[in-house]
C-alpha cells in the first residue's frame, strides 16, 4: 500500500442497522404527519428509497436483518404518527416487501454493490423502482380497502408513483459509480452548481407556469456533458428532491400545473392528474439527464482505453528491433501510413518521405506491388518472401519480408 493511500473504512453492520432504523423511523413519522396537510397522500415517500439503499449497501449476511428493521421502523413511525397498530403493522410489512423486491432486482447477478455506470444499469434501476413500487401499491391499497373505506384506484396510483420516484431519487446516491476527477475549471464548476441551485429555487417559488419546470434541464444537462457522473447524479437527485418538497408546500409550476386543483385546497393537495404529472416530470428529468451523463462517461472511458492502447502499440512499434511499415491502398496506389526508424534505415529513406517503390524493389517491383496491393485491398491473407532492395546504396541488399493485413476491411 502506498503511504499516500488512505484505506476506506467500512461501516460496521451494527452501526448500519441502527442508522437504518433511526432514519426510516423519523422519515416515516414525518411523512405521515406531512401527508395530513395534503389530504393523507404524500407527494413522495423518502423512506422507500432509504430502505432500498439500506438493503443494497448492507453486507450480504445482514440484508435479511435490514429488511426486518425496515418493517419494524416503518411500523413504529406510523404508530408514532397516530395510525392504528394493525394498519401500521401491515404498512410495515408492505414497506419491507417493497425494499426486498427492489433490492433483489438490483442485486441479482451481482457480487458486490450494484453500479450505475452504463445505460443498462439505469434500466435496471428503473425496473427495480417499478417493481418495488408495484409491490407497495398492491399491498398498501389492499390493506386500506380491507381496513378503511379509502378509494382503491387513486390510492394505488399515488403509492405507485410516489414510491417509485423516491427510489429513483435516493438509490442512485449509494450505487457504485466511478470516482472520476473533476477536469473542468473550478470556476465553471461553481458557476454550474450555483445555476442549478438558483434555478431550482426560482423555478419552484415564483408564479406557477408549467413551462418553467423544464428550464431546470438546462443547467443539469451542462453537468451531464461536462462533469463526472457522480457529480451529475448528486445534482439531479438533490434538485428534484427540492422541487418535490417545494411542490408539497404549494409552490412552483407543478403545484397546480393543469389548473385542476381547487383553489381552496390545502397547500400541496394536488389532483390525481397534477400528482401524476409531477411524478412524470421527476422520472423523465432523471432519465433525460442521466442518459447523456452515462453516455458521456462511457465515451470518456473508451477514449482513455484507446489512448492507453495507442501508447502501448506505439511504444512497441517505435522500439521494435525489426523494421515495420504500415501501408494502405488508395485507388490502387500504396501509401505509407507510418514506419519506424529501423525500417527507414533499411530502406534508406526518410520516415516521412514518399517511397519510390519501382526503384526500391527493382526487378521484383511488378510482382511485389501486385501482392501488396491485393493484401491491402483484402484479397490476400498475407505474404512472406526474400526480395532484393535497391535502397540507394552501392550494392543492393536482400531482406526477409513478411506482410499481413491489420484488419479484414479493404484498404
Amino acid at each position: 500500500m502506498s503511504p499516500l493511500t488512505v484505506p476506506r473504512r467500512r461501516v460496521q453492520p451494527w452501526a448500519h442497522a441502527l442508522g437504518t432504523a433511526v432514519v426510516i423511523l423519523v422519515i416515516a413519522w414525518a411523512s405521515v404527519e406531512g401527508s395530513r396537510l395534503t389530504d393523507g397522500v404524500a407527494l413522495w415517500w423518502p423512506a422507500a428509497g432509504v430502505a432500498v439503499a439500506a438493503v443494497i449497501t448492507a453486507v450480504p449476511r445482514a440484508r435479511a436483518v435490514i429488511v426486518l428493521i425496515v418493517l419494524f421502523a416503518s411500523l413504529a413511525g406510523n404508530v408514532l404518527a397516530g395510525r392504528p397498530l394493525t394498519l401500521s403493522a401491515l404498512f410495515g410489512i408492505c414497506n419491507a416487501a417493497e425494499a426486498a423486491t427492489a433490492a433483489w432486482w438490483l442485486l441479482r447477478g451481482r457480487v458486490g454493490r450494484p453500479s450505475l455506470e452504463t445505460l443498462n444499469d439505469l434500466w435496471r434501476l428503473l425496473v427495480a423502482a417499478a417493481l418495488g413500487a408495484f409491490v407497495i401499491a398492491v399491498g398498501a391499497t389492499t390493506t386500506v380497502v380491507l381496513l378503511t373505506d379509502g378509494a382503491p384506484w387513486p390510492l394505488f396510483l399515488h403509492l405507485l408513483a410516489s414510491h417509485a420516484s423516491a427510489t429513483l431519487l435516493v438509490v442512485p446516491l449509494v450505487l457504485r459509480q466511478p470516482t472520476d476527477r473533476m477536469t473542468s475549471p473550478r470556476v465553471e464548476a461553481w458557476a454550474q452548481m450555483s445555476l442549478v441551485a438558483l434555478s431550482t429555487i426560482l423555478i419552484f417559488s415564483v408564479e406557477p407556469r408549467l413551462s418553467q419546470a423544464f428550464l431546470l434541464l438546462v443547467p443539469l444537462l451542462w453537468a451531464a456533458m461536462r462533469f463526472p457522473l457522480r457529480v451529475t447524479t448528486l445534482e439531479v437527485s438533490l434538485s428534484l428532491m427540492a422541487a418535490l418538497t417545494l411542490t408539497a408546500f404549494g409552490l412552483g409550476p407543478l403545484s397546480s400545473a393543469l389548473g385542476l386543483t381547487p383553489a381552496n385546497t390545502p397547500p400541496g393537495t394536488l389532483s390525481l392528474t397534477d400528482f401524476m404529472l409531477t411524478q412524470l416530470f421527476v422520472v423523465s428529468t432523471l432519465v433525460v439527464i442521466l442518459s447523456p451523463a452515462l453516455t458521456a462517461h462511457q465515451r470518456r472511458l473508451i477514449l482513455a482505453q484507446v489512448g492507453r492502447s495507442e501508447r502501448i502499440l506505439r511504444g512497441g512499434f517505435e522500439d521494435a528491433l525489426l523494421g515495420e511499415v504500415i501501408l494502405t491502398s488508395v485507388s490502387g496506389q500504396l501509401e505509407v501510413v507510418e514506419m519506424n526508424a529501423v525500417a527507414a534505415d533499411l530502406l534508406d529513406v526518410d520516415e516521412r518521405a514518399e517511397i519510390p517503390w519501382d526503384e526500391l524493389l527493382g526487378r521484383s517491383a511488378p510482382v511485389a506491388l501486385a501482392i501488396l496491393t491485393d493484401i491491402a485491398d483484402g484479397h490476400s491473407p498475407g505474404w512472406r518472401d526474400e526480395i532484393e532492395l535497391h535502397a540507394g546504396r552501392e550494392r543492393p541488399r536482400w531482406a526477409d519480408i513478411a506482410v499481413s493485413p491489420l484488419t479484414d476491411e479493404p484498404g
